[in-house]
């Protein structure tokens, strides 16, 4: 049995080869680790975006849902306010014709007060004129009685001075 000693430089080499044995498995066991993981992650994330799909598309329904009863209510009140405005505008339509009918009568009392105050004034107006129309008539049946004013000849234009 001759052996020969076991040196350093051989267990070095020993210890070379198995370490890059070792790391040739380790790299290959790395690999196929990583190779699945990709898988088991790739099948992970599929599921993932499958089921986010899935919730995004419930939760949609369910947002169309609630807006479609938020719009419904909202009509309603819109309806409610439109009811209410009609309601003030009717009741402020009606003050306004009730101010107008009072401010028109408050016109129509003035003017029938100016007017009563314009008949008496010239009441006695017909008698006042009674003698002019008298005299018109006299004249209309007989221009001759009133004479012509006098006729006056042109004044001449005055001279006008220069120079001084």
């Amino acid at each position: 049995m001759d052996q020969e000693p076991i040196t350093r430089e051989y267990l070095r080499e020993q210890l070379k080869e198995q370490a890059g044995e070792l790391r040739a498995d380790m790299k290959q066991q790395i690999d196929g680790l990583r190779t699945e993981l990709r898988g088991d992650m790739k099948q992970q994330i599929d599921g993932l975006r499958t089921e986010l799909r899935g919730e995004m598309h419930a939760m949609e329904g369910r947002l169309r849902g609630e807006m479609h009863v938020m719009e419904g209510r909202l009509r309603g009140e819109m309806k409610d306010m439109e009811g209410r405005l009609r309601g003030e505008m009717h009741a402020m339509e009606g003050r306004l014709l009730k101010e107008v009918g009072h401010a028109l009568s408050v016109g129509i009392e003035q003017v029938g007060k100016m007017i009563g105050f314009v008949d008496d004034k010239y009441k006695e107006l017909p008698t006042r004129t009674d003698g002019v129309r008298h005299d018109l008539d006299e004249h209309r049946d007989d221009w001759r009685i009133h004479k012509k004013p006098p006729q006056t000849p042109p004044k001449r234009p005055r001279a006008v001075r220069v120079g001084k």
